[in-house]
């Protein structure tokens, strides 16, 4: 068996590229992935929103949007108690709750933070995960939740003064109208 040559005429047609913006538009307007949250912060840099230099780095104005329902607050509380962790990582507090139901976490990611999944070892099921790491939404998240804990309420309560004691002066809440 020999190889064939291929001529000029016998490639296959390649068609020109489109221009930038001409073809269809896929948008997500999750507001959790990648590619919305970087459409955001284009938007807010062409508005000239920005964040006060008081509130820079991980002690910006909370973004977490908290439930008031207290079945809610409950299953929340449930799902740190069993599936996730509270965590001191550089002087700075975190919230993870890792599983394998993706709903769940993007129910989450809804409410706040990041939601990303995790590498799949041999033949296990794919795990997600929720990420909170801003310290105002870490402290109003555990604050809303504390009351509701159950085997993470010492840890909750010990994250809760430490940030507080961080905090203090550096970030000051809005006021509600």
């Amino acid at each position: 068996m020999g190889w064939k040559v291929k001529t000029r005429g016998e490639y296959p047609e390649v068609k020109p590229p489109t221009p930038r913006g001409t073809g269809p538009k896929r948008t997500c307007e999750c507001g959790v992935c990648t590619k919305c949250r970087l459409r955001e912060n284009a938007r807010r840099r062409a508005h000239g929103i920005i964040y006060d230099k008081l509130a820079a780095g991980r002690f910006q104005p909370k973004t977490i949007t908290m439930p008031n329902d207290p079945g809610i607050l409950g299953y929340l509380a449930g799902l740190l108690d069993g599936e996730g962790c509270i965590t001191i990582q550089n002087k700075s507090w975190r919230i993870q709750i890792a599983m394998t139901h993706e709903p769940v976490i993007r129910w989450l990611g809804v409410i706040g933070g990041s939601v990303s999944t995790r590498k799949v070892y041999g033949n296990r099921k794919p795990s997600w995960r929720w990420l909170l790491m801003r310290q105002a939404d870490v402290l109003d998240f555990l604050e809303t939740v504390a009351p509701h804990l159950m085997v993470k309420a010492q840890e909750a309560n010990d994250a809760i003064a430490d940030i507080r004691a961080r905090i203090k002066g550096r970030f000051k809440p809005k006021e509600s109208a």
